[in-house]
Parts: structure tokens; sequence; C-alpha cells
């Protein structure tokens, strides 16, 4: 061995010892920090499972609060008519337009006879004036 290295062989090694300490600590805190301990994880667990519990019991108040409503719009959307209803209303209304025109014409020939009734009531009016005269 070297007589400079038998001279500093103590400092030497204390300097080694703190350099391979310095990185066994530091590789130590590194691991520490990259993982997580069985505690904090239990404690991440508990807190997700009670977030999603009142979670559920959200969804659970909302579906009891809108069911009332849900009820109402189905009731009311079973009293509307059909596509059938419809249909079966576009044809009656179809049937009465036709019956109308019918009515129509019967009642143009009925004032045609009007007209002529009104124009006889008329002259056997106008007669009858004249004979009392």
């Amino acid at each position: 061995m070297p007589g400079w290295l038998q001279d500093w062989w103590l400092a030497i090694a204390a300097v080694w010892t703190t350099v391979v300490g310095g990185f066994v600590g530091w590789v130590g805190w590194s691991i520490k920090q990259r993982f997580v301990t069985r505690e904090a994880l239990s404690a991440a667990i508990q807190a997700e499972h009670e977030e999603r519990k009142m979670a559920v019991e959200r969804a659970k108040s909302l579906a009891e609060k809108n069911a009332g409503r849900l009820n109402l719009v189905e009731s009311r959307l079973a009293d509307l008519p059909t596509h059938r209803d419809l249909d079966g209303i576009k044809a009656s209304l179809a049937g009465l337009g036709a019956t109308m025109t019918g009515v129509q014409a019967q009642l143009q020939g009925q004032s045609k006879q009007i007209d002529t009734v009104d124009g006889t009531v008329t002259r056997i009016h106008q007669y009858l004036l004249e004979q009392k005269t």
C-alpha cells in the first residue's frame, strides 16, 4: 500500500462512508416518496369509499325526487293521441269535408227554391195590396 494511502486512509474512509451513506439515504428517501404506506393507502381507499357512498345516496334521492315527476309525464304521454288516432281524425275530417260539400250543394238548391217561393209570395202580396185599394 502506498505511503500516502496509509496516511490518509482514515479520512478517505470517512468521506467514502459519508458519500455512500448519503447515497443510500437518498435511495431510501426516494423509495419512501415513491411508494405509499399501508395506512395512507387504507385512508385513501376509505375516503374514496365514503365519497362513492355519498354519490350513490345523492343519486337515490334524486331518483326518488324525480319519480313522481316521471310518473306524471308518463301519465300525460299515455293520454296523448297516437299516430293511429291522428290518422283516424284526419280521415274523419276528410269525410266531413265531403259531407259539407254535399250539404253546401243542397243549400244552394234550396236557396234557388226559396228565391222562387219568395218571388211568388211577393207577387201574391202585391196582388192583395192592389185589391184592397
